[in-house]
């Protein structure tokens, strides 16, 4: 398992807690489809300024940030914790991953003239 280089990039993955073959297994595949996509986000959906970051930097900076859903009065607020990335870096991903699923919306239903 430490021999395979996907797998030395992601550094959960050597820590085995599991010890039946079909927990392994399954958490095997979670693995490989967090890395997929992270490797997705990376390569559509990331402003150039932090489009190099390593998977584990994304892990860590975009997925693993601190973040708190407060409601006031009608509206809900996500305040997220800035020390990883700015404001506008998390606004512009977002903003890509919305382009993203309007681009496969308006490809899945096409309009029929």
């Amino acid at each position: 398992m430490k021999g395979d280089p996907v797998l030395r990039r992601m550094p959960d993955l050597q820590a085995d807690g599991c010890h039946k073959f079909v927990a392994n297994q399954a958490r095997l595949q979670l693995f490989v489809l967090a890395y997929n996509l992270g490797n997705f986000l990376r390569r559509l959906a990331l402003p150039k300024v932090v489009k190099e970051w390593s998977m584990r930097s994304l892990q860590l900076k975009l997925i693993k940030t601190g973040a708190k859903l407060v409601h006031h009065a009608r509206r809900l607020v996500f305040q997220l914790a800035e020390v990883a990335v700015s404001k506008e870096v998390f606004a512009a991903v977002l903003e890509r991953i919305e382009r993203l699923r309007c681009a496969y919306v308006r490809r899945a239903n096409p309009v029929v003239a």
